[in-house]
């Protein structure tokens, strides 16, 4: 556990597993140290290992817990790729609704200007004598 500890770059991850290396050495087991860190390791992780420290499965327990991170994983960037097109699509049509309304209030300002301004008198026919 000391050399994982080490090897973490993520420095709250550090902290978690120095606190379940003390809580090893004092004689917890490791579902018990998991169950002190909630926002680390859900409850399905704990209890998974738990079942596994019952009935001396830990390396079936691992392995199945690491082939499952790992499929949630690739889950959690494929959707993220998924995503990435609809996402720009919407913000291309924000921009063009946006554009579209901007040009539509500046035309119904310059309207409403013109509107405004007193129009020129209008001169009245006379009728031409014929």
């Amino acid at each position: 556990m000391r050399d994982l500890r080490d090897t973490i770059d993520n420095p709250r991850f550090r902290e978690v597993l120095t606190a379940m290396t003390e809580d090893m050495e004092g004689g917890k087991v490791l579902s018990q140290c998991m169950v002190a860190h909630p926002e680390v390791f859900d409850n399905v992780f704990v209890s998974l290992v738990r079942a596994g420290e019952q009935t001396g499965r830990m390396p079936e327990v691992f392995e199945s817990l690491a082939s499952a991170l790992k499929w949630q994983d690739e889950l959690t960037s494929q959707t993220k790729r998924l995503l990435i097109y609809p996402a720009m699509v919407l913000a291309v049509v924000i921009a063009v609704i946006g554009r579209n309304s901007s040009t539509a209030v500046s035309m119904r300002i310059k309207r409403n200007r013109s509107l405004a301004q007193p129009r020129p008198a209008r001169r009245q026919r006379t009728p031409s004598p014929n």
